[in-house]
Parts: structure tokens; sequence; C-alpha cells
């Protein structure tokens, strides 16, 4: 098959391109530049990748891994509309959207494919809110037009090459010392990146798929845990719970917090168990 792959060049995808083409598929990659091909790498404005003259070939599945985290909510609607015109003018047999767990509910405690989505965009963060957004407007696709997209949700994606392994989970300070963002039973779902890439070869290569595909590798992980597993010569503290919900509500109260910031603090201590799809 020809596949194409968005953001070949993003950390989680490392290393997908070479496992499909040992599987025997020819892989297409496209990332953001000026409009250019050179052999299977084709450039280009990413809200326009429809538009791109390069796009020679039958594309036969899409798996996408841009996000364009510095641009605004419009943008990333303006590039997932470009790629859904891009799957229907050639005919996808699936449109892959790597989405994330973060599209749950904070306050659901047990997650699987069946678990509806958060449609709450104004009540996460920033990458939060845009994985929301660009995921209802994947699934607008999916029922105006048929296009077979799948949402393929992974937990926090683990390799020795992370560019930022705590970064958002821990702060650390001098003496060895890793204060978590959140506590010791907060959770936080792994993926190792190359079972990652395994449940993605199978979902392509596979006849029919799911709307949505969760990959974890440990779905019920806290973010202690991973801190012991990534630098364990650190000394762990976590943040007392109650305390710091007991304040964000208090800081609600007096109008210094709204709603959003009070959920995002929530967020940062649920926990969650996230089973993997079966594929």
């Amino acid at each position: 098959m020809n596949i194409l792959i968005c953001g070949h060049r993003a950390y989680a995808a490392r290393g997908l391109v070479s496992l499909l083409e040992n599987a025997g598929h020819e892989v297409i990659c496209f990332s953001r530049g000026e409009v250019y091909r050179e052999e299977n790498v084709i450039t280009g404005d990413v809200k326009a990748i429809d538009q791109n003259p390069f796009f020679k070939e039958h594309i036969d599945v899409i798996v996408n891994f841009i996000l364009l985290k510095d641009g605004t909510p419009q943008d990333n609607i303006e590039y997932a509309a470009a790629l859904c015109r891009l799957g229907r003018k050639q005919n996808v047999a699936r449109l892959i959207h790597l989405s994330s767990i973060s599209s749950y509910p904070n306050d659901v405690t047990l997650i699987t494919d069946k678990t509806e989505m958060d449609h709450k965009a104004g009540m996460k963060g920033g990458y939060g809110a845009l994985k929301v957004l660009v995921d209802e407007y994947m699934i607008h696709e999916r029922d105006a037009h048929r296009l077979p997209v799948v949402l393929f949700r992974p937990g926090f994606v683990v390799s020795e090459d992370h560019p930022n392994p705590l970064g958002g989970i821990a702060k650390v300070l001098p003496g060895k010392i890793a204060i978590l963002i959140g506590n010791r039973q907060s959770t936080l779902p792994l993926v190792y990146r190359n079972e990652m890439h395994q449940v993605l070869l199978r979902l392509i290569e596979k006849e029919d798929a799911a709307d949505v595909c969760i990959a974890v590798s440990n779905g019920s992980c806290t973010k202690a845990e991973y801190v012991k597993l990534v630098a364990p010569d650190l000394r762990i503290i976590g943040i007392p719970g109650k305390l710091a919900i007991g304040a964000a509500k208090f800081l609600k109260a007096i109008r210094f917090f709204d709603e959003r910031k009070l959920q995002m603090v929530k967020g940062v201590f649920k926990v969650q168990n996230v089973v993997p799809s079966v594929v």
C-alpha cells in the first residue's frame, strides 16, 4: 500500500517509516515548508495540503501526526479540513488521526475505546483543547462525508530519545528533587513508541477498523512511577491534591480563577485506568 505520513519528523513518528517500508509498504512523507518534493518527501503549506501538486501517486492510507501547537484553533481546523479534502480526493481506505487520551473527560476513572470523549474544549488546557476541537471536526467529516477516519489515541509516548521526558510532569530542583505536577496517585498512562508503531502497522493493514483505537502499554502508570522509570536517582515530592484543589476553588470563589482554571487544576490530579484497544 501507499502510506502517507504527515509529520514524519515528529518525535512520536520516529522509526515508523522504516517499519512500514520493511513491512513492504511504499511510504510518502509530508511536512511543512516550501512547495517541493525530493524523492518520497513532500513539503508545502499544511492548510493547502489537498492542493499540493506533488501528490502524484494514489494514497491508500493517511497517518497524521501534525498538530499546529503554535497555531490557533482555527489554524488547526483549517489544516484538518484540507487533510480531509485530500483524503476524499484520494478516496483513502483510512485516515488515521493521532489524537490523545487527553480528549477524554478528567473525571472519568475508566477509559476504553467505547468511552465518550470530552466535548468541553473550553474547559481544557491548550493542548487538550486543540485535540478535542480537531477530534470533533474529524468526527463531523466521518459522519457527513463517510470519510473512514480512525481516531488513534495513544498514552504518553515513551522512548530513550524523548526530548523533554519530564516536561509537564515534574519540576526538577537542585539536590535531585523532583516536584510532581500532581501527586503520587496521579496517573500518566504510557505507551512505548515501538509498541505504538506496531499497533499502527496492524491498524493500517487491518481490513476493518473501529472508529477509535487506544494504544497504551501501561494504562494505570502513575506520574511518580514514570519519574522513577526515567530518572531513578531523583527524590520525588508530590503536591497534596486536596490542598491544591481547595486553593483553586477558593481562587474561583474570589473570582481570581474561572471554571476552566479550576478544571485544569483538577486535571493535574486525575486518576484514570486506560484500557488498550484490541487490534
